[in-house]
């Protein structure tokens, strides 16, 4: 039933059949709702099988389970309710086997369903999300005079039109970020469980980072080493605000971009071996594991104008 309604009345697209279009706010709603049930019914299947499953005999001797909720404790064992020969065992092993199948379908379910979700609702916002995050931004920056300004073609228009103060300047990116994921993010945050909303968090982490990491090669032959910098800085408020709040494995998601920023910005004696084929992947003599090719160290090092 659950299955029928994600793919036929709940399906998350947009009512005019236009690609790209808004999703309606209903349709969006509703096919959450649904990934919400699916989680709870998975647990709750879990958790009332559990409870005869591993209910305990009062009989001397048998064993206790200590993990057991306090709710267990009033559960009949299943050797009181078919004590005839090996019923029990029977009952025990078709109950742990509903279980089994009801997860995984529930979890296959769930899990194509953030999928859709993600692609027709979530991935064709990101794009625009980050390209005003960096609008304007430039890191070809000028040592001469303030250095904690940004290059934009007209800082003060655009400062006093966002309500950014000069203070703020130097986390400017981060700032438009953080308004604009907010927006986007926080909605479902309060819809979905947690399971859930973490599963697409992942999901959204992982393919963000590869836009995020295409923006960062993107200024190659346009940064400068003050600009380099700030750029490690953007980008490390970028992620610091979609791990916010997640599992700490959603920022393993970021390592390419975090690692190219970091080769961008060391020193010429901090490089070392890294640059050639001695230096390999696996992990340095600093525990930095890489996870960018040497090719792509290169690469890196090379995007900061007069730095190779």
């Amino acid at each position: 039933m659950i299955q029928r309604k994600m793919q036929v009345e709940s399906y998350p697209k947009s009512s005019s059949g236009i690609p790209g279009a808004p999703v309606p706010d209903d349709k969006i709603i509703s096919f959450l709702v649904l990934l919400n049930n699916l989680d709870v019914a998975s647990d709750y299947t879990h958790r009332l099988i559990s409870t005869f499953v591993n209910a305990s005999s009062d009989i001397p001797g048998a064993d206790s389970n200590p993990g057991m909720d306090a709710s267990n404790d009033s559960a009949v064992p299943l050797e009181e309710l078919f004590p005839f020969q090996t019923d029990a065992a029977i009952v025990r092993d078709a109950l742990k086997g509903m279980e089994t199948a009801f997860e995984g379908k529930a979890g296959e379910l769930t899990n194509d369903g953030i999928m859709v979700f993600f692609n027709q609702v979530v991935k064709p916002k990101l794009r625009p999300l980050l390209a005003e995050a960096f609008r304007d931004v430039e890191y070809l920056v000028s040592l001469e005079g303030d250095e904690n300004a940004y290059s934009h073609s007209d800082p003060d228009d655009e400062d006093e039109q966002e309500g950014i103060s000069p203070e703020s300047r130097d986390e400017l990116v981060k700032l438009r970020f953080q308004a604009g994921w907010d927006a986007l993010m926080t909605p479902y945050k309060r819809i979905l469980t947690g399971k859930v909303f973490n599963k697409l968090l992942n999901t959204t982490a992982s393919y963000f980072s590869k836009l995020l990491e295409k923006r960062i090669w993107g200024y190659a032959g346009r940064v400068n080493e003050l600009g380099a910098i700030r750029l490690e800085r953007d980008v490390a408020g970028v992620v610091g605000v979609v791990v916010r709040g997640g599992l700490y494995g959603v920022r393993d998601a970021f390592a390419r971009c975090s690692q190219i920023c970091l080769v961008v910005n060391m020193e010429e004696d901090e490089v070392g071996d890294l640059l050639t084929e001695a230096g390999g992947g696996g992990e340095d003599g600093d525990g930095v594991e890489w996870v960018l090719e040497v090719e792509e160290r290169r690469r890196a090092r090379g995007m900061v104008v007069g730095k190779r």
